[in-house]
Order: structure tokens, then sequence, then C-alpha cells
């Protein structure tokens, strides 16, 4: 609805503003995903990825965000965060394979691919 746009485009121009960290990011991601905002969802939470001791949740949320944007999967972020992801629960992230959460168009990334076939295909 338009007062639905109007209002998340008045969230985005607060967030700005606003105390920011990982999990206010993250709470925020998460109703940019519902409205389908994926790019933004994906702006709200990529500072928080280079951290050391990232949350997993945060981990995954990206990439099943990324799996939106399929632009994403050559970009150093989406590395960075499948390799966490693998540190975090690499279980979990077979199973996004597994399961075609995470499309295997991620594997053209050569980075990505090397890290899969280590982990998953054992």
């Amino acid at each position: 609805s338009p007062i639905l746009l109007a209002s998340l485009d008045t969230v985005k121009a607060i967030s700005k503003l606003t105390e920011t960290n990982w999990q206010n990011s993250l709470k925020l991601a998460y109703i940019f995903m519902g409205q389908k905002d994926y790019e933004f969802a994906a702006k709200l939470i990529e500072p928080y990825i280079n951290q050391n001791n990232v949350f997993d949740e945060l981990i995954f949320s990206y990439l099943g965000i990324c799996s939106h944007l399929p632009h994403k999967y050559s970009s150093p972020k989406f590395t960075l965060a499948i390799k966490k992801a693998i540190e975090l629960d690499p279980d979990r992230l077979c199973l996004l394979y597994k399961k075609k959460k995470l499309s295997i168009q991620s594997l053209e990334n050569p980075s990505v691919k090397e890290m899969y076939c280590k982990t998953c295909k054992k």
C-alpha cells in the first residue's frame, strides 16, 4: 500500500540517524525482507559481516537475502559470509544448498565453489 511504502521510506531515512548496531540492523532487515526490499535489507547488515564473532543469524540472514540478489554472489562480502557460515555452522550452510535455498549459481564464484566443495561434498 502507498502508506506502507511511505512509512518504509521514513524508516530508511531514520535508520541513517539513529543508533545502529547489528541487532537493530537485523531487525530492520527482517522488516524490509518482508516487503521484498532485499537490496536495502542487505545494505543494513553488510557493515556487520566483517566483524569478528558475528552472530550466526546475521550471517545466515545475509545469505538468505543474497539468494534474492544474484549479483551479490561474486562480491567479497558474500564470499566472506560463506566463509563465516562454514566456521559457524557448516551443516546449516550445506543444507541451504541441498534444500535449494541458496542457488548453485553462487558456485560460479570460484572461492565460494572451493569452500562449498571442501565443506559439503565430503
